[in-house]
Order: C-alpha cells, then sequence, then structure tokens
C-alpha cells in the first residue's frame, strides 16, 4: 500500500515536472524568437531589401544583355507625353 502510494505520487511529481519544464522551454524560446523577429522585420529586412533588390535587377539585365535588358528599360523610363484622344478630338 505505502509503495503503489509513493509511486502514486512519483508519478504526477514526474508530470507536474514535464509540463513545468515544457511551459518553462516555451517561455525561453518566445523570450529568443520574439526579439529576433522583430531585429530582423524593422532593421534587417529594409537593409536586405536596399542591397538585394537593386542588385537581383542588374544581375538579370547583365543576363539579358543590351538588347534585351537594358535597351527596354531605358525604353521604359524615357518620359513619353501622349495627349490622349479624347483631347486632341475637343
Amino acid at each position: 500500500m505505502i509503495i503503489e502510494r509513493a509511486q502514486y505520487y512519483y508519478e504526477h511529481a514526474q508530470f507536474y515536472l514535464e509540463i513545468t519544464m515544457d511551459l518553462f522551454f516555451r517561455i525561453i524560446g518566445a523570450c529568443i524568437f520574439l526579439p529576433f523577429i522583430g531585429f530582423y522585420s524593422y532593421v534587417l529586412g529594409p537593409i536586405l531589401k536596399l542591397i538585394l533588390l537593386p542588385g537581383g535587377l542588374l544581375l538579370l539585365l547583365l543576363i539579358l544583355g543590351k538588347e534585351d535588358g537594358v535597351m527596354p528599360l531605358i525604353e521604359a523610363f524615357k518620359s513619353k507625353t501622349k495627349t490622349p484622344q479624347s483631347i486632341e478630338l475637343s
């Protein structure tokens, strides 16, 4: 009877310890994870965008070459002012 009761308390203590340790590790994990998410979102993310987006576009233009990449880009950025037909007719 005493051994059964001791084993019962031991099992419950073991279960309580597992729950407590799980909660402890979750809190520690959140305390480590959340600051890195904030750092990446507000500091590292914009810096990487400033570097990687123009670099990727330049690499794409380098791969496409002058005729297929650079010249269409220059043509797209030239300011062409066309008068809409509705204004020309009136």
